[in-house]
C-alpha cells in the first residue's frame, strides 16, 4: 500500500483553502493529490503530472471521484511551457507539490529494476518506458571513467572507481541484463555487512536512476519555471530523498531569497537581482519517528517550502 509522505506537513505548509488551484509535479499514485483536492474543494483543482504511465493510470482511478478537477498530464515537470493550454485552465496556481520520491508502484514492480531485492528483474528503471536509453544500456555502453563519475556524482557511492572496474571486467563475458547481473558486481566490491544501515546497492541502484532517467537535471529546470508559475503568495513544497537532490533545492531556494547575489567586495549592488521568494522553512521538515514506524520509506525524506514573494 502507498503511503503518501509528509502528507499532513505538505498540506498546512501549502495553506491550502478551498478553490486553490495546485500543479502536483509528480503525481505518482494520488496520494497528495488527493488529500489536496479535498482540502480545495468545491472548484480546487489540481494538474498532475508524471512520466510514468503506470502510476499515472492509478492516480486516474485514485482520483476519478473527483472529475475534471484532475487533470492528468503524462509528461515530466520540467516540461511545464509545452502545457501551457492545460495549467491556464488551472490558473491562478496558488500551490506547486513536488515529491521526488519513488512509488510503492515502481519499487514493487518486479519487471523494473527499481529495486535491487528483485534479481530477476530487468535494469530498466526508465519512469518513461517509451524510449530513452535503460540502465542496462548505459551499463554495457559507458566507459569505465564515465561509470566511476557517475557513481560518486549520483549515489557517492564510496568505492566508485572499484565498482566501475568490476562492471567493465564483468561486461565483458556478459553483458548486463538484470538486477541480478548488478547485484553480484555490488557486492564483490562492496559486501554487505551487519552492522550497515543500508545494502551498499541501495546507492548504486539510485545513481543509475537519476542519471537514466536525468532527475537531476529535470529538478534544476524545473525550479526557476515552477516560480514563475506560482500567483503572488503561492507557495512551493519540495519531498526530496537524496542530499544530491535537497543541495540542489537549498541552494536554489536561498538565492532566490536574496536580493543581491553580487559577490562580497563590490560594495554597490549591480547585479539587479531581486528576491522571487521568502523561505518557510529554515532547516527542512522531516518526518516524525511514527511516520517512519508506520513507512520506513519515509526516514531519509526532507521537505523544504517556499512562498512566491
Amino acid at each position: 500500500m502507498h503511503v503518501p509522505v509528509l502528507l499532513q506537513e505538505v498540506c498546512e505548509g501549502l495553506r491550502l483553502t478551498a478553490g486553490t488551484n495546485c500543479l502536483d509535479g509528480t503525481v505518482g499514485l494520488g496520494g497528495h493529490a488527493r488529500k489536496i483536492l479535498r482540502l480545495t474543494a468545491p472548484t480546487g483543482r489540481v494538474v498532475g503530472f508524471d512520466r510514468d504511465s503506470k502510476t499515472l493510470a492509478a492516480a486516474k482511478e485514485t482520483l476519478v471521484e473527483f472529475g475534471n478537477r484532475f487533470i492528468p498530464i503524462h509528461d515530466t515537470y520540467a516540461n511545464l511551457a509545452v502545457h501551457s493550454a492545460e495549467l491556464e485552465v488551472a490558473k491562478p496556481i496558488g500551490a506547486i507539490l513536488l515529491d521526488l520520491g519513488l512509488s510503492s508502484l515502481q519499487l514493487d514492480d518486479q519487471d523494473r529494476g527499481f529495486a535491487w531485492r528483485y534479481p530477476e528483474a530487468r535494469l530498466d528503471m526508465r519512469f518513461d518506458v517509451s524510449g530513452g536509453e535503460t540502465v542496462a544500456d548505459l551499463l554495457n555502453r559507458r566507459t569505465e571513467e564515465e561509470l566511476a563519475v557517475l557513481f560518486s556524482k549520483y549515489g557517492e557511492v564510496r568505492r566508485s572507481k572499484g565498482l566501475a572496474r568490476e562492471i567493465v571486467a564483468r561486461r565483458e563475458q556478459q553483458s548486463f541484463a538484470t538486477a541480478g547481473d548488478l547485484l553480484a558486481a555490488v557486492e564483490k566490491v562492496m559486501p554487505n555487512r551487519p552492522h550497515l544501515r543500508t545494502h551498499p546497492a541501495t546507492t548504486v541502484f539510485q545513481a543509475l536512476r537519476i542519471a537514466v532517467n536525468r532527475e537531476l537535471d529535470q529538478l534544476e529546470e524545473f525550479l526557476p519555471r515552477a516560480i514563475d508559475l506560482l500567483a503572488p503568495g503561492g507557495r512551493l513544497a519540495i519531498i526530496s530523498f537524496h542530499s544530491i537532490e535537497d543541495r540542489i533545492v537549498k541552494k536554489f531556494l536561498r538565492k532566490a531569497a536574496t536580493e543581491c547575489v553580487c559577490p562580497p567586495e563590490i560594495l554597490e549592488c549591480r547585479c539587479e537581482h531581486h528576491a522571487s521568494v521568502k523561505n518557510i522553512t529554515k532547516k527542512p521538515i522531516v518526518p516524525s519517528d511514527e511516520e517512519v514506524a508506520v513507512n520506513p520509506r519515509s526516514r531519509s525524506a526532507k521537505l523544504r517550502i517556499a512562498e512566491k514573494i
